[in-house]
């Protein structure tokens, strides 16, 4: 998982001897065709993120978890900051920019 700033991504490579691999820890949604449309949508598949399946915890289930290739050059922690715990939590500066909208979360 990589931090782009306002917003975190999860970089897809196939390189099983990379120690980099982490645990991406998120939720699951059951949703419907339509929602999964619009979603796509919103994350721009796939000319920015790729909706890929991955294995979750949840009785050895897959489900579709959107991703940047790391073929672009995602992986540059020159460029991108990785977020060590895979937990994405968004800095003050984001909180109080969403808190000046009108918007509250917990971190």
């Amino acid at each position: 998982m990589m931090s782009f700033g306002g917003f975190p991504g999860v970089v897809h490579h196939n390189d099983p001897s990379d120690i980099t691999l982490r645990t991406i820890y998120g939720e699951t949604w059951v949703i419907d065709e339509e929602a999964l449309a619009a979603t796509d949508q919103l994350e721009g598949h796939p000319r920015f993120y790729e909706r890929r399946k991955y294995r979750t915890d949840i009785l050895d289930r897959r489900a579709w978890m959107y991703c940047l290739p790391a073929s672009e050059g995602y992986l540059n922690p020159q460029h991108y900051e990785p977020v060590p715990t895979c937990v994405w939590q968004p800095s003050d500066v984001e909180v109080k920019f969403w808190a000046n909208k009108g918007h509250a979360f917990s971190a």
